[in-house]
């Protein structure tokens, strides 16, 4: 239905339905999104007055590794504005863009599709400040209108773009997709990789599998529900249209494997990746049960998995929500299921505890999930203005947190 036909339903209740149908409503979410991260950048930058006092990350008082050097030099040159997009790790992808892999043998543990594109950019913009976070925030937006897609093809249009509302606007999801972080390119790649391949177009489907690969560590993992779509639920005769279709989803494998090897010429160790000490301090489940519980004891246990970080005990929550969530994407969607399991398994293996909250809250399928347990009840849509501003307003005070030097995720 075109949109001037909208004008013509003479209630307001009519017009708001059918807008929610028509092509205009990948709009809505999108530009609600912009719309608060730009009332969030206003009112951080005049609550934190940025225009004439240091912030934490403008004179950031340590400098293990390196990586925070570059932030120095942007403070020293007066620029202000770009330190409400940068913090924490945004030094490592800051430093890479600007300087390459080499100034630290811990900055392989970032993987190369943003800075690359950063740098790209750089070459136009001749500021990898502005470059990186220019990647960030278009990828960190882009991903709203893809995830809509994938949503509408497990539920309604109107509850595919209310999920897609609260996603995009849950605190740690809006925040890390707006900072200069590689969290909105991962989005963007994981599910244009989803898209493509129930829209039956291998050669994209893996070509954005690849990106999503050098995004973030958990990018191949994607590459299983991928085949078990493709190859168990779809198979196909043994032609030469599912020769090209194996070459298509070898690439993602191709991609990681170039990566792995580039870090290998450079750092000359083939797990350069795996290797970080700066997690030495946020212990995975895997070190706390095997190495630290054996060593420390209960009491020693209990004091690392809620340790001096102010958010640490968010991850509680999340680990008692996600296997119901896990459950529902069960009934949705089998292959998205075992990814979700996998997913969640790799980040208690080999993630950090204190980042449980934002690693999570990445994985699209369990918010999938929430769409269809949410809005099972009647009138639950009632609520989402309602629970929208609380997310608003706690996305706000974990941005100012990570703006102050506080640890979040």
């Amino acid at each position: 239905m075109k949109f001037a036909a909208i004008r013509k339903i003479t209630t307001y209740k009519q017009r708001l339905s059918l807008l929610f149908v028509t092509k205009y409503r990948f709009l809505i979410p999108l530009l609600v999104v912009v719309l608060a991260k730009i009332i969030a950048v206003v009112y951080l930058f005049n609550a934190l007055n940025m225009a004439s006092t240091n912030t934490f990350w403008m004179a950031v008082p340590w400098d293990d590794y390196g990586q925070n050097a570059i932030f120095n030099s942007v403070a020293n040159e007066g620029e202000r504005a770009p330190f409400l997009f940068l913090g924490w790790d945004s030094a490592w992808y800051l430093s890479i863009t600007a300087k390459g892999y080499v100034f630290s043998d811990q900055s392989f543990a970032f993987f190369p599709a943003l800075p690359l594109f950063s740098w790209l950019l750089n070459l136009i913009v001749q500021n990898p400040v502005y470059a990186l976070i220019a990647v960030s925030l278009i990828s960190g937006v882009l991903w709203i209108p893809i995830f809509q897609l994938v949503a509408e093809q497990y539920t309604s249009k109107s509850t595919a773009l209310v999920v897609t509302l609260l996603f995009a606007s849950f605190p740690y999801v809006f925040l890390f997709t707006t900072v200069a972080y590689s969290e909105g390119l991962f989005l963007l790649s994981t599910l244009s990789a989803w898209y493509f391949l129930k829209k039956e177009k291998i050669a994209l489907s893996s070509l954005s599998a690849a990106l999503a690969t050098l995004s973030r560590a958990p990018g191949l993992l994607l590459l299983m529900p991928m085949l078990i779509e493709h190859f168990w639920k779809r198979p196909h005769s043994t032609n030469f249209k599912s020769k090209r279709n194996i070459f298509y989803f070898s690439i993602p494998f191709q991609a990681f494997f170039a990566w792995v090897f580039y870090s290998r010429v450079l750092s000359n160790d083939w797990f350069a990746f795996g290797n970080r000490v700066a997690w030495n301090g946020m212990p995975s489940f895997r070190v706390l049960i095997f190495d630290m519980l054996p060593k420390s004891g209960i009491q020693g246990f209990i004091e690392k998995i809620f340790q001096q970080w102010p958010f640490t005990f968010m991850w509680v929550p999340f680990l008692l929500v996600t296997p119901i969530l896990i459950y529902a994407v069960i009934k949705m969607e089998k292959s998205l299921a075992a990814y979700s399991t996998v997913y969640v398994l790799s980040i208690l293996l080999f993630g950090a505890v204190d980042s449980i909250p934002r690693f999570f809250s990445f994985c699209f399928p369990l918010w999938l999930a929430v769409g269809i347990m949410l809005f099972r009840r009647r009138n639950a849509k009632l609520a989402v203005p309602v629970i929208f501003v609380l997310f608003g307003v706690l996305s706000v005070y974990l941005w100012q947190n990570f703006l102050n030097g506080i640890f979040i995720a």
